[in-house]
């Protein structure tokens, strides 16, 4: 049953209607595995992760500012290869098989960082305790490391930029009910992560803090195998793309034929190669012409008396281009304001595995009379918040905000991420007034001389701004997911997806200049020791921090222009009816019955 609502074509998902109820159940089923398998990769990658600036600092040997930059540099490098990994599929493989080969790369990558841990050959010597210096690893230990580090890397990106793409793929766009329910997919995709994530800074990081390294790093070895097993699982339910031209080569095609035509008037021919074409499932697919960037319009414009368009038979793409192809590129332009407005807020997210993490290891981390927190773990915080807030999100906040914007999605992708930008920026505010009470606290007690002693100051004091960040993530990161992909041209879905990730590695680069850039300048100063030096009790982290507010704060204000400029392809704001919410409310109740029979 269809109902017509402003421009919406509504399709009412109702119990007596078969077809649609299979499907969106098949969907569900297939999403399962994605979500499994998606948490145990990331249970999987932050175990690595959260432990290896304590690994770098204790057992290699390295230096603080050097940890932290190996660290940063390892995330980053991951994040950033999922350009590499959304292309490949893109263009080559498809999502399933891209999926497969990047978990394979990724577990080797995890036998040798564990080979790492596990063989004494490949470590420094312990510190004597007769000398305050300690050996730094030699090449060949640090090649077997970074060699194990940078397959994870290459792994993981494949595995971020294509996993969250497969599993909202299952949903039929084209119905109503399809579109609603990828937008509560990718609530519950970052559902998945955060609850590997949580089981890794919670049973991980107690292993390798408690037990050993080795043993630590073994269940994060089982835990990526366990992915691989769970994904490869769901083969015969997943529904399969087919492959289309080169989204890069499109792309040229459109920048080449544009610039090639760069001196006919605009305003003397509104004459367009306008052809239909098919998206990846077949079904008819064209973009109609808008205004923005009107010189790319050239790319597809037909002068008087041209003979490009034969009937029948299709012009070479690199002599005109459809006004889809062309609209496409727009697409793609469009977003990277917004993605460029994401990487300074990924800059304070990388202070969570460096400094947040160095801050809690010199602070009294007991609880009761035998146990102790291991300072990596206290970002379970964040996770928890997410676990919490995100079902909260879907189930309450979203049907209430409806009823007073109209949207369907409660608020739309941009204003969530907007929002998520704005805790960021409060977090490392509150950030920095931690830490100079944590260094009022080391004067007064005279331990600004001794960072291996413990302050006693509860590490629960970094709790409050591991908690913002856990709303900054749950706001900006699902907003962002599901934006790149519903606003991405069908060509390029999983490249634009990878953006997300890409916008977290050059957070993490810029964490390292930063570090790199800040200790360099500062150390000028009559002391040499700079704002950052290998004595955390001596450094001028709160200064850190503040400059770190200070910059997302300005990179706030440039996101609200672009997200006011920036044209949704296809328009949020419209109308929302009964219908609407009768056809969401039954997609909710058809996943409670799959989750009921699974």
């Amino acid at each position: 049953m269809a109902a017509r609502v402003g421009d919406w074509d509504v399709r009412i998902v109702r119990k007596e209607s078969g077809h649609e109820n299979d499907q969106q159940t098949a969907a569900w089923k297939a999403s399962l595995f994605v979500f499994v398998g998606q948490g145990f990769e990331n249970m999987a990658f932050l175990g690595i992760s959260l432990t290896l600036y304590q690994y770098l600092v204790s057992i290699m040997h390295f230096s603080l500012p050097a940890s932290a930059n190996g660290v940063t540099n390892f995330i980053g490098a991951a994040f950033i290869l999922a350009l590499l990994g959304g292309y490949i599929s893109d263009t080559w493989l498809n999502r399933f098989w891209t999926i497969v080969l990047s978990e394979i790369i990724e577990f080797v990558g995890y036998i040798l960082i564990l080979l790492s841990a596990a063989v004494s050959t490949l470590q420094p010597p312990p510190c004597s305790t007769s000398s305050s210096s300690c050996k730094e690893a030699n090449a060949s230990q640090k090649a077997v490391l970074f060699l194990g580090l940078y397959l994870i890397a290459l792994g993981a990106g494949g595995v971020k930029s294509n996993l969250p793409t497969l599993g909202a793929e299952q949903f039929d766009k084209h119905e109503r009910a399809g579109e609603l329910a990828v937008s509560r997919y990718f609530n519950w995709y970052m559902f998945s992560i955060s609850v590997g994530a949580f089981i890794a800074v919670t049973l991980v990081m107690y292993v390798t803090d408690n037990v050993s390294q080795k043993w630590g790093y073994s269940i994060v070895v089982a835990a990526m195998f366990l992915s691989a097993v769970f994904i490869s699982s769901g083969f015969g339910l997943y529904r399969k793309q087919k492959h289309t031209a080169s989204p890069l080569i499109q792309m040229g095609q459109v920048l080449v034929v544009a610039f090639r035509n760069r001196k006919l008037d605009l305003d003397l021919s509104e004459n367009f190669y306008d052809v239909q074409s098919k998206d990846s499932e077949g079904k008819p697919y064209q973009i109609h012409r808008s205004e923005q960037f009107r010189c790319l319009d050239n790319a597809a414009r037909l002068a008087s008396g041209s003979s490009e368009a034969v009937a029948g038979e299709r012009p070479s793409p690199w002599r005109i281009c459809t006004v889809t192809q062309v609209e496409e590129v727009k697409v793609f332009i469009r977003l990277l304001p917004i993605f460029a407005s994401t990487i300074i807020m990924n800059c304070a997210v990388a202070q969570m595995q460096t400094f947040f993490i160095a801050q809690g290891s010199t602070m009294d981390r007991e609880v009761g009379a035998h146990f102790e927190i291991p300072a990596g773990s206290i970002s379970f915080f964040p996770l928890l918040v997410q676990i919490v807030s995100l079902p909260l999100y879907d189930r309450f906040f979203v049907p209430l905000a409806r009823r007073f914007t109209a949207n369907p999605h409660g608020i739309t992708h941009l204003q969530r991420s907007g929002v998520g930008l704005v805790f960021s920026t409060l977090s490392m505010m509150i950030a920095a007034l931690v830490e100079l009470k944590r260094i009022a606290v080391a004067r007064d007690n005279s331990l600004l001389d001794n960072p291996s002693a413990r302050i006693p100051i509860k590490i629960y004091w970094l709790i409050p701004q591991y908690l913002i960040f856990g709303l900054a993530d749950t706001f900006t990161l699902v907003g962002l997911m599901e934006f790149f992909y519903s606003e991405s041209p069908q060509i390029m879905r999983s490249m634009s997806t990878s953006l997300i990730y890409v916008s977290l590695a050059l957070g993490n680069f810029l964490s390292s200049v930063l570090v790199s850039v800040i200790n360099k300048t500062t150390r000028r100063g009559a002391n040499h020791t700079g704002w950052l030096p290998d004595n955390i009790n001596r450094s001028k982290l709160s200064n850190f921090y503040w400059l770190i507010a200070a910059i997302n704060f300005l990179n706030f204000l440039c996101y609200l222009y672009w997200a006011c400029w920036y044209k949704y392809s296809v328009e949020e704001s419209q109308p929302i009816s009964d219908q609407i919410e009768e056809a969401y409310n039954e997609e909710q109740d058809l996943t409670v019955r799959l989750q009921n029979r699974s």
